[in-house]
């Protein structure tokens, strides 16, 4: 008794597909007739492999997931890189502003100096220019003096 269940379900699930092609053959005759109705289930029959089953699906959902994850992590990595790369970048700029801005201190040092020696040499220069000038201007003065005091005692005593 235990046998026979398992036999004819066995048997059904083995000729049951078979069962159903010729149902299909036998309600398509009448209208396509009995060739193409052949030709029909036979193709469907070899396309029925081609379709994707829930397990193709499930599979593809994980490997869909696997290469998600793979992506994210790459990602992840790439954006990691990016930001240390960022980072090196901002301090390599930042120590060329430094030292450029040593740079042109020390420029602005070294210009400034210049300048103040300059500045202290034409003070220099035009105070003898001026020193001079009033010698000269203190000779002409006491020539004229002399002159006119000349003159003065001459017409006093010409008189």
């Amino acid at each position: 008794m235990f046998f026979f269940p398992l036999l004819s379900y066995t048997i059904f699930a083995i000729y049951k597909p078979m069962f159903k092609s010729y149902d299909l053959i036998k309600k398509l005759e009448p209208k396509i007739g009995e060739d193409e109705a052949r030709d029909l289930i036979e193709f469907i029959e070899a396309c029925k492999g081609d379709g994707a089953t829930k397990a193709d699906i499930e599979l593809l959902k994980i490997d869909g997931e696997k290469t998600r994850n793979e992506l994210d992590a790459k990602i992840e990595r790439t954006k990691s890189e990016l930001e240390d790369k960022i980072e090196r970048t901002k301090n390599e700029l930042d120590d060329k502003i430094d030292r450029t801005k040593s740079e042109l201190e020390g420029k602005i040092d070294r210009t400034k100096s210049e300048l103040e020696n300059k500045i202290e040499n034409s003070k220099l220069e035009l105070s003898g220019k001026i020193y001079i000038a009033k010698i000269d201007l203190l000779k002409w003065l006491f020539g004229f003096w002399i002159t006119l005091l000349g003159t003065i005692v001459f017409l006093w005593f010409s008189k």
